[in-house]
């Protein structure tokens, strides 16, 4: 039996009933499922009525749809919002520039790239992700007869456009009311889906028809769902060798150079990701870039094969070379995710939570790669085109950086609990911190993603596997003894 998303909308109360509050909920359940959307990505808007005039309100950028609030989303003055779309607007900033003196509240958050897409839908509320069935299906060299075969002729295709002006109107002249009667769906290649409804509900259940529709066609086509891709073991259980330890350590060494700034590594090498890294067509497969372009803000186009960071980013200036040119990029050219058949994947972020996000957006990618492969072949958008993305959403972590002025760095601590105030200091300026606790009960004194708590006692190679494998390295110890041998050849990464 093919693996398919549960619905867990009731009609129990829970809450606010009215329009905007429905739409909340909706986007909630939605957000809550990593099969649909991660970190940020997808959006949802609803069109109601308010002092005599029509008003949408569409979630604000980057909000994560799992935590969504009514204050999260943005209200817009429909009707001139809607006449945009025929306006002669040439690029994002002019259009972002067009709707702003129709946003109705004055602390309103700035409103999602989508705004143009929602308002040219003509339903009361709309729902946009990047379901990743429907990714492993529209990510294929004969994405149009896959499309086809899963969904038939009642569901429009909008060919890949950029995000906001220009993928609105692909989805307006796509759009076939009469064909599809509400709830309806779409698909936006290479980007995800659309769904819509004269409810919450019924735009909510229409994207979890659509995704399990595609899942049942990828599992008819012999690409079943793969499960959780971090698995349940996501570091490995294997034993790490100093070498290799140190083969981590130098890789972000050399990627933090690169990047001009500290960068924080993540390692996993078990599960489905472990297998993927010694796929014998991994160059081929990984070569053509994200599933959707905004996953490319976080792991980059392409990833690190292997341990050449600095081919890597020689490469990496040359796919950009016209944003340099001309001055207008905060991308670096420093890897994001490396794949390595002994080390597995390391995902590097300026924080310990973008490292980690970086690995389980890959991942995530990794499972759609390997099932459209299974369709005859892994393809998207053209590199300009990716590239475009990118800059898009350029600079978050420059600014990150900027705000915290211990990005990045990995700080080992002996006897935490005697400096908890310094330790707390180190987290909230973004480093990372490993604890090394004489407390009889290895207590975790602080509860912080971006802690790891070591016993003391601890036996000193599984100790430095479980650094690496949280952090990448060290760069700060003060610590005693044992501590400053054990953990010395983490910090000097010889030959980086």
């Amino acid at each position: 039996m093919a693996f398919a998303l549960h619905n867990r909308w009731t009609d129990a109360a829970t809450g606010s009933t009215d329009a905007l509050g429905e739409a909340v909920r909706a986007a909630r359940l939605i957000g809550a499922e990593p099969e649909l959307v991660l970190h940020g990505g997808g959006n949802t808007s609803v069109k109601v009525f308010e002092a005599g005039r029509a008003v949408m309100y569409v979630k604000g950028s980057g909000a994560d749809l799992a935590q969504v609030s009514a204050r999260d989303y943005t209200p817009l003055a429909l009707r001139p919002v809607q006449a945009l779309l025929a306006a002669d607007l040439p690029d994002n900033r002019a259009m972002y520039a067009a709707l702003a003196p129709h946003v109705l509240r004055s602390d309103a958050p700035r409103p999602s790239i989508e705004t143009l897409m929602h308002a040219g839908t003509q339903a009361t509320h709309v729902i946009h992700t990047h379901a990743a069935a429907v990714l492993a299906v529209t990510n294929t060299r004969d994405a149009a007869h896959h499309l086809r075969a899963a969904f038939g002729p009642a569901v429009p295709v909008a060919p890949y456009r950029h995000s906001g002006l220009e993928l609105a109107r692909a989805c307006v002249a796509a759009w076939r009311p009469a064909a599809c009667p509400a709830p309806c769906a779409m698909v936006l290649a290479h980007h995800g889906a659309l769904t819509w409804g004269a409810s919450a509900r019924e735009a909510h259940d229409a994207m979890l028809d659509l995704a399990n529709r595609a899942e049942a066609y990828l599992a008819r086509m012999g690409a079943p769902h793969v499960g959780d891709p971090s698995g349940a073991h996501p570091h490995g259980s294997a034993p790490q060798g100093l070498d290799e330890l140190i083969a981590v350590a130098r890789l972000r060494r050399r990627a933090s150079r690169l990047a001009g700034r500290k960068l924080i590594a993540t390692r996993r090498r078990g599960g489905f990701i472990g297998g993927f890294t010694r796929r014998a067509d991994l160059g081929d497969l990984t070569r053509h870039g994200p599933s959707t372009p905004g996953h490319a803000i976080w792991t980059k186009r392409v990833p690190l094969i292997g341990r050449d960071a600095d081919t890597f980013a020689a490469r990496y200036r040359d796919y950009l070379a016209g944003a340099f040119l001309a001055g207008e990029t905060a991308v670096d050219c420093a890897p994001r995710v490396a794949l390595d058949p002994q080390l597995g994947m390391i995902a590097m972020g300026v924080t310990k939570a973008y490292a980690d996000i970086a690995a389980q957006v890959f991942m995530h990618d990794a499972a759609i790669m390997s099932r459209a492969a299974a369709l005859g072949g892994y393809a998207t958008i053209a590199p300009d085109l990716m590239r475009a993305a990118e800059l898009e959403y350029a600079g978050f972590e420059a600014r990150a950086a900027a705000e915290l002025p211990r990005a990045g760095e990995v700080h080992a601590v002996e006897h935490p609990g005697h400096g908890l105030d310094a330790v707390e200091r180190l987290l909230g300026a973004g480093a990372a911190v490993v604890g090394i606790t004489h407390d009889p009960a290895g207590a975790r004194l602080i509860d912080h993603p971006a802690y790891l708590c070591v016993k003391a006692d601890a036996d000193g190679d599984h100790a430095r596997g479980a650094i690496v494998d949280a952090f990448g390295g060290v760069d700060h110890i003060v610590a005693g003894s044992r501590w400053q041998t054990l953990l010395m050849p983490l910090l000097e990464a010889p030959h980086a």
